[in-house]
């Protein structure tokens, strides 16, 4: 009798351990699957905030002689650069929208970044969105 009480306790011991295990399992894989989103979310915001901040200081940016004055937006250079391009397989976009249109900026499906800049003698909001 002692022996078949025996046999059931190792039984529900492995069923317990088969249990936890793939319990242990999915969780781990549900973790890496949250850890690469989470990575890819970081190497977009990366993207556009550096494309935010070369626009900003160097791309738009007004120049008088040797100088480069950032968050000045030069008139020419705004014509030439395109408002989108590609990098991989994101689209990064920009747009000058005065501040009143704050607050229809950006869309829900994108990240976007916001710098303050002169247009003339207006202060417009840049807004580079990555996609």
């Amino acid at each position: 009798m002692r022996k078949g009480l025996t046999g059931f306790d190792l039984s529900v011991a492995v069923l317990v351990a088969i249990v936890i295990f793939i319990l242990g399992m999915t969780f781990f894989k549900v973790e890496i699957g949250t850890f690469a989103a989470a990575a890819r979310l970081h190497e977009d915001e990366k993207k556009v905030f550096a494309a935010a901040d070369f626009l900003v200081k160097e791309g738009l940016a007004e120049e008088k002689g040797a100088f480069i004055i950032s968050h000045v937006l030069d008139e020419r250079k705004l014509n030439e650069i395109p408002r989108e391009w590609k990098q991989g397989n994101k689209t990064i976009s920009f747009r000058i929208i005065s501040i009143d249109g704050l607050e229809e900026i950006g869309a829900k499906s994108k990240i976007c970044v916001k710098r303050l800049v002169l247009q003339g003698e207006e202060t417009k909001i840049l807004e580079v969105c990555i996609r």
